[in-house]
C-alpha cells in the first residue's frame, strides 16, 4: 500500500470543490468520485480536475472500494447532498471513520429527518409525505381547513420547489402544480413531496463538525427572507453571528441534539432551523458543507473556520485556536460578516456585468468576493427561492455600520442588472 495519504471526495461540487486545496495544506492528495450520471451543468462551474490525481466514474461501492484498497485512503468526504449515501457506504467498506450507512437516508430525506427527531423526543415538524398527486388527493382530509402549509420536495436543496399554501383549497392548487417526478437542482428526480405546517419565526443556520468526541460549532447565521415575486422564500441576506454569544446557547444545544438524532457523528453538518413559539426546531439538515460559497466567507470571519476544522477532523487532528494548542469547541469571530443575496425582479436576458461596475464593487471596504450563478446572454429568472438567486456578494468588516453601508452600495450597483426594468 502506498504511504501517500489520500482523501476521497465524492461529488466534489459546489462547496465540496474547496476540499482539495485544504487537504493539500496537510500534504494529502485527493481522488474525486462522481456518484451518478448525468450531472447538472452548474455543478461543474467550480470543479477543477487538476486538483485531483484521479477521477472515478459512477460505480457500485464495492467496486470502488476494491479499486481504492491499494491506496492509503485516510478520509472519505461528501462534497454535496448527492454524495451522502455513497460516502457512508464507501467509508464503511474501507474501514474509515464515517457515518453509519444504515442511517444514511435519515441525513438525506426531509421526512425521515423529522421522524428521527420525533423518536428522540426532540422538537420536530409534523410531516406528511406524498409520492404522487393522486396519493395526496386521497388523503386531503388529514389537513385542517384553516392551516397554513409549506410544501417541499423530499430530496432537493436550496429551497427549490418550496411552496406556501393557505387552507385546503390553497394546498390543492399548489400540489397540482408541484414538480412531481421532475429533475431538481441536484440533477435528481423528485421522489415526492412533504407537507408541513408553516411555522412563524426567525430562521437560522448552524454549521457544525462532528468530531467523535462532540461538536465543533463552526458558525451560527441569521437568515433574512422576504416576500417578493409571489414567494415567501426569497433570501435577502445572511448575517454571521458569534457562536460564543450566550444568547445562542439554546439554539446550539438543540442543533447538536438534533445532529445526534440524525446519526451525524463524523464530519460537517449544515442545519437550517427556525425559532418558533416553542423554541428552536430543525427545518432540514445536510451532512456536508453549506453551499453558496459560505465556507469562504466563514474563513474571513471565524478562527478556526469550518473548512479547516472539517479537514482536521477527517485527518484525526485536534481543532485548536490558531497559534495555540488550546482545543476549540467554537471559533472566535474576528469581524462581522454578511452574505448579500441578489434578487432578480423579472425574467429577462442577462447581458453580463459592466467591468466598471465590478471595479466599483471591489472598492467597497468590506468586499470579500462575489459569485454569479447566471452566464452572460442566458435567461435570468425572477427570484423565488435560493435556486433562482442570481448571485451573492460576500462582505466582512470590523464595523457593522460599514457592512450596512456597503450592502446598500452593492445593491445599487447591481440594481440595473436585476431590476424589473
Amino acid at each position: 500500500m502506498s504511504k501517500t495519504k489520500i482523501a476521497v471526495i465524492v461529488d466534489p461540487y459546489s462547496s465540496g470543490a474547496l476540499y482539495a486545496s485544504e487537504f493539500a495544506k496537510h500534504g494529502v492528495l485527493c481522488i474525486a468520485i462522481q456518484s451518478s450520471l448525468p450531472l447538472p451543468a452548474h455543478f461543474l462551474q467550480d470543479f477543477d480536475p487538476s486538483n485531483f490525481i484521479e477521477i472515478l466514474s459512477p460505480s457500485p461501492s464495492w467496486e470502488l472500494a476494491s479499486h481504492l484498497s491499494a491506496r492509503n485512503v485516510v478520509a472519505v468526504v461528501a462534497g454535496c447532498d448527492t454524495a451522502v449515501m455513497l460516502t457512508d457506504e464507501l467509508s464503511q467498506r474501507l474501514g474509515i471513520s464515517g457515518n453509519d450507512s444504515s442511517t444514511s437516508a435519515i441525513r438525506r430525506f426531509k421526512d425521515q429527518m423529522h421522524e428521527a427527531l420525533k423518536l428522540r423526543g426532540l422538537r420536530h415538524i409534523d410531516t406528511a409525505v406524498f409520492k404522487s398527486f393522486e396519493d395526496f388527493s386521497r388523503r386531503l382530509d388529514e389537513f385542517g381547513e384553516g392551516t397554513t402549509f409549506v410544501i417541499k420536495p423530499l430530496n432537493s436543496a436550496g429551497s427549490e420547489g418550496v411552496r406556501f399554501a393557505q387552507g385546503h383549497q390553497g394546498l390543492v392548487e399548489e400540489m397540482k402544480v408541484a414538480a412531481w417526478e421532475q429533475e431538481n437542482v441536484l440533477g435528481e428526480i423528485n421522489s415526492g413531496f412533504a407537507v408541513q405546517p408553516f411555522i412563524h419565526g426567525c430562521e437560522y443556520v448552524v454549521d457544525m463538525v462532528a468530531t467523535g468526541e462532540g461538536f465543533f460549532t463552526a458558525s451560527v447565521c441569521r437568515v433574512h427572507k422576504i416576500q417578493m415575486n409571489g414567494s415567501r422564500f426569497v433570501c435577502d441576506s445572511v448575517d454571521l453571528l458569534d457562536p460564543q454569544d450566550a444568547e445562542l446557547d439554546d439554539l446550539i444545544k438543540y442543533a447538536q441534539e438534533a445532529a445526534l438524532a440524525l446519526g451525524a457523528l463524523s464530519g460537517p453538518i449544515h442545519m437550517e432551523l427556525i425559532w418558533g413559539n416553542d423554541g428552536p426546531v430543525m427545518i432540514e439538515a445536510g451532512a456536508r458543507l453549506p453551499g453558496a460559497g459560505l465556507p469562504s466567507l466563514y474563513s474571513e470571519v471565524y478562527d478556526p473556520d469550518l473548512l479547516s476544522a472539517a479537514v482536521c477532523t477527517y485527518l484525526d487532528k485536534p481543532i485548536t485556536y490558531p497559534g495555540t494548542l488550546l482545543p476549540a469547541s467554537s471559533p472566535r469571530r474576528k469581524r462581522f460578516g454578511r452574505a448579500v443575496c441578489l434578487i432578480s425582479e423579472a425574467d429577462h436576458e442577462f447581458r453580463g456585468i459592466d467591468n466598471g461596475d465590478l471595479k466599483r464593487l471591489r472598492t467597497l471596504m468590506s468586499y470579500r468576493g462575489h459569485k454569479l450563478y447566471v452566464k452572460k446572454h442566458s435567461t435570468l429568472l425572477r427570484t423565488i427561492d435560493f435556486a433562482t438567486c442570481p448571485g451573492i456578494i460576500f462582505l466582512a468588516h470590523e464595523s457593522l455600520q460599514r457592512l450596512d453601508e456597503d450592502e446598500k452600495r452593492a445593491r445599487n450597483i447591481f440594481s440595473r442588472y436585476f431590476g424589473a426594468d
